[in-house]
């Protein structure tokens, strides 16, 4: 096989201005939008009442049976000391993945699937500071849109921490 001389010249084509856009999947808590990477979204399902667990903490709703597995559901509202979320049609679970751990999340509604251009991403100020902003990555901004990223590797971490801590009770 030969390489012609314009495939040559495509292939060295400078790249540069070329912007590399991460996907994430959106969505509200209270009057704010979160995005989560959608690499680590497993799926997206309509909300069913979890089982409760005793002596967890308020934000753990309990676990449900999601393809085969039984898996823990976290309310972000109440991980983030918002107001009580008020279940409805659009509430939903995110069903998240992080390294071998896959957990819900609920939210009040899944609003838009947009890709965050790196431009567009920024580290959390120091000034922004509060329980919730430990759970974050980044902040993006898609048009007049602040929408804040979650780390999802610390929602895991807190989630080890708080087990944890009930195991020594």
């Amino acid at each position: 096989m030969t390489v012609t001389a314009n495939a040559v010249e495509l292939m060295e084509l400078d790249c540069q201005g070329v912007e590399s856009e991460i996907q994430h999947v959106i969505f509200s808590v209270y009057t704010e939008e979160y995005g989560v990477d959608v690499l680590n979204v497993k799926g997206i399902i309509g909300y069913t009442e979890p089982l409760q667990i005793p002596l967890t903490p308020a934000w753990v709703r309990g676990v449900i049976h999601y393809q085969g597995a039984i898996i823990p559901v976290f309310d972000l509202r109440c991980m983030f000391g918002l107001k009580v979320n008020v279940l409805n049609e659009n509430t939903v679970i995110i069903i998240c993945g992080v390294k071998e751990n896959t957990f819900g999340l609920v939210v009040d509604k899944v609003t838009d699937i947009i890709n965050l251009p790196e431009a567009a991403v920024r580290p959390v100020n120091d000034t922004v500071t509060g329980w919730k902003t430990r759970f974050l990555k980044a902040m993006g901004q898609k048009d007049d849109r602040v929408i804040f990223l979650l780390d999802l590797n610390r929602v895991v971490e807190m989630q080890n921490m708080e087990m944890n801590m009930l195991s020594l009770v």
